[in-house]
């Protein structure tokens, strides 16, 4: 952790990912989560801060103090089984890593119980401002079927939305921003190719700029990354 730099580029789940920006914090005695997981073929010991966001099972995220005995969490392995959880307290440094559009990387875990764990870094606010980007979201069946937003839509326009300066934010997996003056042409391509029982949603102005200049999901405390 101590090597992670501004602008270095880490291995997500499909893409790599840039690193954008890195804040170390003195030690102190923290909360921490000590987590054990049953990899396929060793069992993963790891402690890491309470608030952290691990991917599970289906791309959404839990954080840590919210992970059960039972739970699955993403891995380099795929998804694999949390076998134990133990709260701690622990005097350790911590740095908090905040990664492009809130991408989700490969954070490796060294020692006698090599892993890989698929996690979110620090929250932040989504930065795109609706003065300039309109917000649209999926709803209905074809949130059970697309994975996300930025997945469905590359496979369905064969690149014909290529030119639309379209942005995501990993951890709105259902959403897509789109440039003003393109965002009436991206509904007429998109809501008519929506599979039945689909809607695509644009949300309101009023609604857009909430979220965007206040917090980032009604959590005060970012997560932070154990050495």
């Amino acid at each position: 952790m101590h090597e992670i730099c501004t602008g270095d580029r880490l291995q997500g789940p499909g893409k790599c990912v840039c690193v954008q920006k890195v804040t170390h914090h003195a030690a102190d005695l923290r909360p921490l989560i000590g987590l054990t997981i049953g990899m396929p073929f060793e069992t993963l010991r790891m402690k890491i801060t309470h608030d952290h966001r691990m991917t599970v099972q289906n791309g959404d995220y839990r954080r840590a103090s919210e992970m059960q005995a039972g739970d699955l969490v993403c891995t380099s392995e795929g998804d694999c089984e949390v076998i134990a959880k133990e709260n701690l307290d622990v005097h350790t440094p911590v740095f908090e890593i905040t990664f492009e559009e809130d991408r989700p990387v490969y954070m490796a875990f060294s020692g006698d119980d090599p892993g890989n764990l698929v996690v979110f870094g620090s929250e932040q606010c989504v930065p795109y401002n609706p003065v300039e980007y309109v917000e649209f979201r999926f709803k209905g069946h074809i949130c059970n079927t697309i994975g996300l937003a930025e997945t469905w839509l590359k496979q369905e326009s064969h690149d014909r939305l290529g030119g639309f300066d379209l942005k995501f934010w990993c951890s709105r997996k259902f959403a897509v921003w789109v440039p003003h003056d393109s965002s009436d042409e991206f509904w007429e391509m998109v809501a008519g190719a929506l599979p039945k029982g689909s809607k695509l949603y644009r949300r309101p102005l009023a609604v857009s700029v909430a979220p965007l200049w206040s917090d980032p999901g009604g959590l005060s405390t970012p997560p932070l990354l154990t050495p």
